[in-house]
C-alpha cells in the first residue's frame, strides 16, 4: 500500500509526532533497544560534565507511546528525568522552548513541570535532549486508584486548568517558531493551523481505502465552509495540545492533579481544541461533559461559536489520529466509531466504502 511521503518543516506541521514519515512512525517502536547498547556511556557523560554523581538510571516504562527515550536518573541529590529524541535529521527545537512554555504556564498558575535545561545545538551528539525533575504523584493512564466520581472531579478540574490557558496569550497561530527569547507562531490565521496538513491526512486516508475522494472533497470542502468562523479569532493562546491522561500526575490521596505537562505539541491556538480532542483520548471514564461544566464555570460565559468549534476540532483529531494509526497499523474499530460520532457532529454523512477491505489486507 503506497502512501504520502510528503514532510513539512517542523514549524509547519499540525501534530509532530503524526506527521512523521511512515518508516519513523514505524522504526520508533524499536527505539529502546537500537539505544540500549550505548545508554550507559551517553548518560554518564553528559551527567557527569555537569556534576552530577549518578548512581542508578532506570527506564520509564510508561514512555512507549512517545516519540521520545526516556530515563530516570538517580543522582546523589535528586532524582531527574532524561529525555533525548531519535531518528531526526535536524534538531527537534519545541525541547528548547519547552522552558518558555512553563514559565508561561506557571505565571498563569497551571500545573506543570521543571525543565532545568537542553541542548538542541548539535554540537556534541546526533540527538537534543532534555532534563528535568521528576514529577510528584501517579501516572494517571497507568496508576489510576480511584473510583468513577475521584475521576469525574479530576475531570471538572482539568476543565478549569484548560481554561486558564486564556491567561496565556502568545503571539500569531500554529506550531511555534524558533525563537528562544519570544513565543510566536509560525502563521497569521487560526484557519491556516486548523488545516495544516489536512490535505496530507486525507490523502493517506485515501490511499489506504478508507475512503473515496468524493468524501475526501466533500470533508475538504465542509472546512472551507467554516473558515469566517475560526478566523473571528484574532488572538491565539498557548495550547498544550495533548492533556491525554499520559500526561498528567495526580496526588492518589486525594486525587487532584498535581501536574500538566509534556509540551513537545504545543501550539498557538484557541483553549476550546482541547475540550474538542477529548474524547479522541483513552480514559478510565468519558469525561468530555465533565470538562465543558467547568471549563464553561471557570470563564463565566459560553464563547461565541463554541458548539461547532467543539465539533470542528473533534474533527480535525480523529483525521490526523487515523493517519497516525494508519502509518503504524494499528487501526482499530474505536478509532472508525469516533470518526463516525465526529462525521455526524459536524452533519456529514460520509461512506465508509473500503474500510473492511482495509481491515482484512492488514
Amino acid at each position: 500500500m503506497r502512501q504520502s511521503q510528503q514532510t513539512y518543516p517542523s514549524d509547519e506541521i499540525y501534530y509532530f509526532n503524526a506527521h512523521r514519515p511512515s518508516e519513523t512512525v514505524l522504526a520508533l517502536k524499536d527505539r529502546y533497544l537500537a539505544f540500549s547498547q550505548i545508554r550507559d556511556e551517553v548518560i554518564r557523560g553528559i551527567f557527569e560534565e555537569k556534576g552530577y554523581e549518578i548512581r542508578n538510571i532506570k527506564l520509564n516504562e510508561n514512555s512507549f507511546g512517545t516519540g521520545h527515550v526516556i530515563y530516570f536518573i538517580e543522582t546523589q541529590k535528586w532524582e531527574l528525568v532524561y529525555r533525548w529524541n531519535v531518528w531526526l535529521e535536524t534538531s527537534e527545537h519545541y525541547m528548547s522552548l519547552e522552558k518558555g512554555f512553563t514559565d508561561l504556564a506557571k505565571i498563569a498558575w497551571f500545573p506543570t513541570n521543571e525543565l532545568l535545561e537542553s541542548d538542541t545545538t548539535r554540537l556534541k551528539f546526533d540527538f537534543d535532549y532534555q532534563i528535568m525533575k521528576v514529577l510528584p504523584g501517579l501516572d494517571l493512564e497507568t496508576q489510576w486508584n480511584g473510583t468513577k466520581e475521584d475521576y469525574d472531579k479530576l475531570s471538572y478540574e482539568l476543565g478549569k486548568y484548560i481554561a486558564l490557558e486564556y491567561k496565556m496569550p502568545v503571539e500569531w497561530w500554529w506550531r511555534f517558531q524558533n525563537q528562544p527569547d519570544r513565543l510566536q507562531g509560525a502563521k497569521n490565521s487560526a484557519f491556516e493551523y486548523l488545516t495544516a496538513y489536512l490535505d496530507y491526512d486525507l490523502n493517506v486516508l485515501q490511499e489506504a481505502w478508507i475512503f473515496d475522494e468524493k468524501a475526501r472533497n466533500f470533508i475538504l470542502n465542509h472546512f472551507e465552509s467554516i473558515k469566517p468562523i475560526i478566523n473571528k479569532d484574532r488572538q491565539a493562546y498557548l495550547v498544550h495540545h495533548d492533556l491525554a491522561d499520559h500526561n498528567i500526575r495526580y496526588n492518589p490521596d486525594n486525587h487532584k492533579i498535581l501536574a500538566l505537562y509534556d509540551w513537545e505539541n504545543a501550539v498557538a491556538f484557541d483553549p476550546i481544541s482541547e475540550i474538542g480532542s477529548a474524547p479522541t483520548w483513552v480514559c478510565h471514564y468519558p469525561r468530555a461533559e465533565q470538562l465543558k461544566q467547568w471549563f464553561l464555570n471557570q470563564l463565566w460565559f459560553k464563547p461565541e461559536y463554541f458548539d461547532e468549534k467543539i465539533a470542528i476540532y473533534f474533527l480535525r483529531t480523529m483525521l490526523w489520529k487515523m493517519t497516525f494509526a494508519v502509518k503504524g497499523k494499528r487501526l482499530s474499530e474505536r478509532h472508525q466509531q469516533l470518526l463516525n460520532t465526529a462525521f455526524k457532529q459536524n452533519n456529514l454523512k460520509i461512506d465508509w466504502l473500503y474500510w473492511v477491505k482495509w481491515i482484512i489486507e492488514i
